[in-house]
Protein backbone atom coordinates (compact mmCIF):
# COMPACT_ATOMS: atom_id res chain seq x y z
CA UNK A 1 0.00 0.00 0.00
CA UNK A 2 1.02 3.67 -0.90
CA UNK A 3 1.36 6.37 1.72
CA UNK A 4 2.50 9.84 1.51
CA UNK A 5 5.45 9.03 3.14
CA UNK A 6 6.35 6.81 0.24
CA UNK A 7 7.03 9.53 -1.53
CA UNK A 8 10.29 10.09 0.63
CA UNK A 9 11.70 6.80 0.31
CA UNK A 10 13.60 5.67 -2.41
CA UNK A 11 12.26 5.35 -5.29
CA UNK A 12 11.94 1.62 -6.97
CA UNK A 13 13.92 1.54 -10.48
CA UNK A 14 13.09 -1.12 -12.91
CA UNK A 15 16.06 -3.48 -11.58
CA UNK A 16 14.96 -3.31 -8.40
CA UNK A 17 11.61 -4.88 -9.24
CA UNK A 18 13.16 -7.27 -11.51
CA UNK A 19 11.99 -6.38 -14.75
CA UNK A 20 14.33 -7.17 -17.63
CA UNK A 21 12.18 -7.35 -20.95
CA UNK A 22 9.85 -4.46 -22.38
CA UNK A 23 7.42 -4.50 -24.79
CA UNK A 24 7.32 -0.70 -26.43
CA UNK A 25 4.07 1.19 -27.65
CA UNK A 26 5.25 4.16 -29.21
CA UNK A 27 2.23 7.03 -30.02
CA UNK A 28 2.36 10.35 -31.40
CA UNK A 29 -0.30 13.01 -32.59
CA UNK A 30 -1.89 11.25 -35.37
CA UNK A 31 -5.03 12.51 -37.57
CA UNK A 32 -4.16 14.96 -39.45
CA UNK A 33 -0.72 15.87 -37.60
CA UNK A 34 2.68 14.48 -37.59
CA UNK A 35 2.72 10.15 -37.97
CA UNK A 36 6.51 9.86 -37.04
CA UNK A 37 7.84 9.56 -33.59
CA UNK A 38 10.23 12.40 -32.29
CA UNK A 39 13.62 12.11 -31.83
CA UNK A 40 13.00 11.70 -27.89
CA UNK A 41 11.00 8.25 -28.20
CA UNK A 42 14.44 7.14 -30.48
CA UNK A 43 17.02 8.25 -28.14
CA UNK A 44 15.05 6.87 -25.26
CA UNK A 45 14.56 3.36 -26.92
CA UNK A 46 18.64 3.25 -27.51
CA UNK A 47 18.92 4.40 -23.76
CA UNK A 48 16.76 1.21 -22.50
CA UNK A 49 18.42 -1.63 -24.79
CA UNK A 50 22.11 0.05 -23.79
CA UNK A 51 20.91 -0.41 -20.16
CA UNK A 52 20.90 -3.70 -20.75
CA UNK A 53 16.86 -4.36 -20.86
CA UNK A 54 15.66 -7.00 -23.58
CA UNK A 55 13.27 -5.20 -25.64
CA UNK A 56 10.60 -8.18 -26.90
CA UNK A 57 8.39 -5.96 -29.66
CA UNK A 58 7.87 -2.27 -30.73
CA UNK A 59 4.44 -1.51 -31.89
CA UNK A 60 3.25 1.81 -33.19
CA UNK A 61 -0.31 2.80 -31.67
CA UNK A 62 -0.56 6.34 -33.73
CA UNK A 63 -4.29 6.67 -34.09
CA UNK A 64 -5.50 6.64 -37.77
CA UNK A 65 -8.48 8.72 -38.69
CA UNK A 66 -11.14 6.40 -39.61
CA UNK A 67 -13.30 9.17 -41.39
CA UNK A 68 -12.44 11.82 -44.23
CA UNK A 69 -11.01 14.35 -41.67
CA UNK A 70 -11.71 17.98 -43.41
CA UNK A 71 -8.27 20.08 -44.14
CA UNK A 72 -8.20 23.19 -43.53
CA UNK A 73 -9.41 25.66 -46.15
CA UNK A 74 -7.35 28.72 -46.77
CA UNK A 75 -9.19 32.45 -47.10
CA UNK A 76 -10.01 32.75 -50.42
CA UNK A 77 -10.39 29.07 -51.55
CA UNK A 78 -13.68 28.55 -50.41
CA UNK A 79 -14.97 31.17 -53.17
CA UNK A 80 -12.69 30.23 -56.02
CA UNK A 81 -13.80 26.39 -55.33
CA UNK A 82 -17.55 27.35 -55.50
CA UNK A 83 -16.86 29.32 -58.35
CA UNK A 84 -15.25 26.43 -60.38
CA UNK A 85 -18.16 24.63 -59.22
CA UNK A 86 -21.39 27.51 -60.64
CA UNK A 87 -19.00 27.91 -64.14
CA UNK A 88 -19.24 24.27 -64.79
CA UNK A 89 -22.64 23.15 -63.65
CA UNK A 90 -24.89 22.40 -66.75
CA UNK A 91 -28.64 23.23 -66.54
Amino acid sequence: MKVKADRDEHKMFPRDARITALYIKLRTTGGNKTKTPGSGAQSALRALACSGMKIGRIEDVTPIPTDSTRRVVEEGESYKLAHYVLANLSF
